[in-house]
Parts: structure tokens; C-alpha cells; sequence
């Protein structure tokens, strides 16, 4: 599967552990973000985690290139504030 041909959907999901929901939101595959349907995510270490349900679907497809960078936006930040310097 060529990931830059891909369209994303934001949709929030939730898993259930151990009676209590987690809820959050995450881009998934638009051919996978059905309400009901269950995924699986990727975590940063690779491993998959899953159970995932989707439970809303945004109305607007992103291409890959598109996506945010949440890594590189939280890096710019703290390199334009001083976050990132040792106190």
C-alpha cells in the first residue's frame, strides 16, 4: 500500500481496558473510518495496539502529505519558547 496515495479521516476512537473507555482522536485510513468498525493503531515503538473503535468521522479526506506533524510542531515550539532548555 503506497501511503501517499492514501486519504485519512480524523476520527475519534475509544478502547475499552478493563471497564473504563480511553477516548482519543487519531488519523486513520479513510477506507477503514466506518462507525463501529474496530482498528488497529500503530504505536511510536511499532507495536500494535488493538480494539480500537471508531466512534465519529470527520466530513473531509486529507492526503498524507497533509497530515499533521505533531512532532515537528512541538519541537518548533519548544525551540521558540526555551521549553526545551534544561533548567
Amino acid at each position: 500500500m503506497d501511503e501517499k496515495k492514501v486519504k485519512y479521516r480524523q476520527c475519534s476512537i475509544r478502547k475499552n481496558d478493563k471497564g473504563s473507555y480511553i477516548t482519543q482522536m487519531s488519523w486513520i485510513p479513510a477506507k477503514f473510518a466506518k462507525i463501529g468498525n474496530f482498528v488497529e493503531l500503530r504505536e511510536e515503538n511499532d507495536v500494535w495496539s488493538e480494539g480500537w473503535e471508531v466512534i465519529t468521522i470527520s466530513d473531509e479526506d486529507v492526503c498524507y502529505e497533509d497530515l499533521p506533524n505533531w512532532r515537528k510542531a512541538v519541537k518548533g515550539h519548544r525551540e521558540s519558547t526555551g521549553d526545551s532548555l534544561r533548567k
